[in-house]
């Protein structure tokens, strides 16, 4: 994690596994993902559906649950916590490499949220390439004294990037489904963001 950070210079990092208990040199590197500016999600299952994983667990870390094509949960995610978001994306029947077969014309398929964990960073790197950019074309919006720089830095944070999320999340059964497409769409769905990830942005 140290040299993606480091060397590759990464903006996102994706974790599809987990521990039952927390590992003090993976913890080590999370927190210093995390003083980097570094959003890091993690699937909240894998393999355990009965309580959510570690590396899920860490505090500078997005736990990710995953849902079908139509929003619904799945159903070995964990149980939603009421302390804390509880992202989810779509996570069911997802096409992925196959170690055990490298035959290209062979599709493996796998549900879980060690595959909706994937689309979790996807949208981040998303986010984090196309927000500010959508956000600067609307600057009139968010009034004189908006900061634009300190916009860019708060939403490259987990905090940041969970704000975000939250803003384009719909909850179902206790899970908050997020939406990203709603981010481009509706000037009043951007308008939220701008102001839970920069509150004294907007006047």
């Amino acid at each position: 994690m140290r040299y993606a950070v480091d060397v590759w210079g990464v903006d996102v990092i994706s974790v599809s596994f987990g521990f039952q208990k927390g590992v003090p040199m993976l913890h080590d590197a999370v927190s210093y993902c995390a003083k980097k500016s570094i959003v890091f999600v993690a699937a909240s299952c894998d393999p355990n559906p009965e309580s959510e994983n570690w590396f899920a667990q860490h505090p500078d870390v997005i736990p990710v649950f995953a849902t079908n094509d139509n929003g619904d949960p799945y159903a070995r995610n964990p149980a939603p916590k009421k302390d804390q978001n509880n992202f989810a994306f779509p996570g069911y029947y997802r096409a992925k490499p196959s170690i055990s077969n490298l035959n290209p014309e062979v599709i493996a398929m796998s549900s879980g949220t060690c595959c909706a964990a994937p689309l979790a960073a996807g949208v981040g790197a998303v986010f984090l390439a196309q927000l500010p950019g959508a956000v600067e074309q609307g600057l009139s919006n968010f009034g004189e004294t908006f900061d634009l720089k300190q916009f860019r830095k708060n939403l490259r944070t987990v905090s940041g990037m969970k704000a975000a999320f939250t803003a384009v999340s719909e909850e179902r059964r206790g899970y908050d489904c997020v939406q990203p497409w709603s981010a481009f769409e509706d000037k009043n769905v951007l308008q939220r963001i701008v102001q839970q990830i920069l509150p004294t942005g907007s006047s």
